[in-house]
């Protein structure tokens, strides 16, 4: 799920959310067994954590339908090995917080395998993140591209690589999901959901002021969380179709910002939503289906405010505040302490 669209006709398309669902189905299958639910840090591991490994391509080469002929870095010429210096080490630095600030062993909890294709020409300023059948992950990286202000590859942008590898975060919390739930993870509001969660966690964590994708846009970013240009969700934005994900997930994120004012705390709103992430929102997205959950949207406003307890405790200043940002963006609804007084089904089901 790239941080922009593709601009260029013909470009690499993102898989579809059918094709994730496969995907996550696949990885749940063959990349071992999911690990139990956890407190924030997590106390799970002992002793060192296991290393990310990252394995880096070419992509420059174009084959039948705009794919990359993916191939060894080392004969992708001057330009891909200067993208996969910048990509490791910007990778190395943002994995390196994750264990730091929550004892996460990579983006997916066992120590990251991740292929990195770089200098993919045919999909512009694009980039991705998907998991694959052995396990493992893949981040797709395209170039510089003008027509969106990218004076560089998003290989030279932390903001933006910490945004797709927060998507392998939330999809490895979420695989193996029941089949009833997979429509809503089909939706554009679960789509949204996860932009959001991408945009949050990586602008908070690189204390960036909520701008994504500024280090190659000579300071402009290319999205700004204060700032949506559809700030509240109203009835109106629900029944317009022609709004995606993008647009959409920038009302979720002002409600972090709000929330962070508010609590005086751009850490704590952070760790509340990467432990909605880590332990609440698979639990919550199994309630998608009862009347008034609100589908994944609700279900993150619930995941949030659970987040939001857990690391601040109940009727805390964080709950508050974070109560307080859903409100002021339209979703107070699934905030109430009547939606958090539900009972949930059993977590985790297989």
């Amino acid at each position: 799920m790239s941080p922009i669209r593709p601009t260029i006709p013909g470009s690499i398309p993102e898989p579809s959310a059918a094709d994730r669902l496969r995907m996550q189905r696949r990885v749940g299958r063959t990349g071992g067994k999911r690990k139990d639910e956890h407190n924030i840090p997590r106390e799970s591991h002992r002793g060192k954590l296991p290393k990310m490994h990252l394995t880096f391509l070419d992509g420059s080469k174009v084959g039948k339908f705009g794919q990359p002929m993916l191939r060894p870095i080392a004969k992708g010429g001057s330009e891909a090995k200067d993208q996969a210096k910048a990509a490791a080490e910007n990778l190395r630095m943002i994995d390196g917080m994750l264990r730091e600030r929550w004892n996460r062993a990579g983006w997916d909890d066992r120590g990251g395998d991740l292929t990195v294709v770089v200098n993919q020409v045919a999909m512009g300023g694009n980039a991705y993140f998907m998991g694959l059948p052995n396990g493992g992950g893949q981040m797709g990286i395209g170039t510089k591209d003008p027509r969106i202000g990218f004076r560089m590859s998003p290989a030279h942008s932390p903001s933006i690589l910490f945004h797709e590898l927060v998507h392998g975060i939330v999809g490895s919390e979420i695989v193996n999901m029941p089949r009833r739930v997979e429509p809503y993870l089909r939706m554009r509001d679960f789509s949204a959901v996860n932009e959001s969660v991408a945009d949050v966690i990586s602008t908070g964590m690189l204390k960036t002021d909520w701008r994504n994708g500024q280090e190659i846009r000579g300071g402009a970013p290319l999205r700004d969380l204060a700032d949506p240009s559809i700030p509240k969700w109203t009835p109106a934005v629900r029944k317009d179709p022609g709004l995606e994900e993008h647009s959409l997930s920038g009302i979720l994120s002002r409600a972090a910002v709000i929330a962070a004012d508010k609590a005086g705390s751009t850490n704590a709103v952070v760790d509340a939503w990467y432990a909605a992430v880590d332990r609440h929102f698979r639990s919550e997205l199994l309630r998608a289906d009862e009347p008034g959950a609100g589908r994944a949207i609700g279900a993150w406003v619930r995941a949030t405010m659970r987040g939001a307890e857990q690391v601040g405790g109940k009727d805390s200043k964080l709950v508050k505040a974070v109560r307080e940002g859903w409100r002021k963006v339209g979703l107070g609804v699934y905030a109430s302490k009547a939606q958090l007084k539900k009972g949930a089904l059993p977590a985790n089901p297989r």
